[in-house]
């Protein structure tokens, strides 16, 4: 375990009420990881989720702008 590891599970443990905690190590434990990488793959499709937004939001204001250049 390193040490971004450690404080993310410091955190978590003294931060988090203790029924969060409890039902993070019972997922934790049914897929077979620690509750920190529980929580760093919960951290990263948070990001991923909004990095998506992002990218559909920039994608539909070019198509919009593609479709509106091709009616002139």
């Amino acid at each position: 375990m390193d040490n971004n590891e450690k404080s993310m599970d410091f955190i978590v443990t003294f931060k988090a009420p203790y029924k969060l905690v409890s039902m993070m190590d019972l997922i934790a434990q049914q897929m077979r990881m620690t509750r920190s990488e529980l929580i760093r793959r919960a951290v990263m499709c948070y990001i991923l989720s909004i990095k998506y937004d992002d990218f559909m939001d920039k994608a539909k204001e070019a198509i919009e702008k593609w479709l509106k250049d091709a009616e002139i």
